[in-house]
């Protein structure tokens, strides 16, 4: 259900890659949706096991999200504030 405090009712998937599977979720995947410790959710989330999705998600993913100019890693000690990269988030 949507929430009432949600103008639209917007959905955030989420898409994970994992060998030749395919998640998509409306939720971050944590023990709850992941069945640990007696509390599980299954409504959730969607697991699609195809090696050919999971491959064209992977290309799509290097080809236009990671080289773009607004997208950074976040294992490295200095990360861009927001502000200094709105230009390249915009574009």
């Amino acid at each position: 259900p949507v929430q009432t405090r949600e103008l639209f009712g917007v959905l955030h998937l989420k898409g994970f890659v994992i060998d030749d599977s395919v998640i998509y979720s409306g939720a971050s995947l944590n023990n709850v949706y992941l069945h640990k410790f007696d509390k599980y959710r299954h409504d959730r989330y969607l697991i699609l096991q195809s090696t050919a999705l999971a491959n064209c998600m992977q290309l799509f993913i290097r080809e236009h999200l990671l080289s773009a100019s607004a997208v950074h890693r976040l294992d490295i000690a200095e990360i861009p504030t927001t502000q200094s990269i709105r230009g390249d988030i915009r574009s």
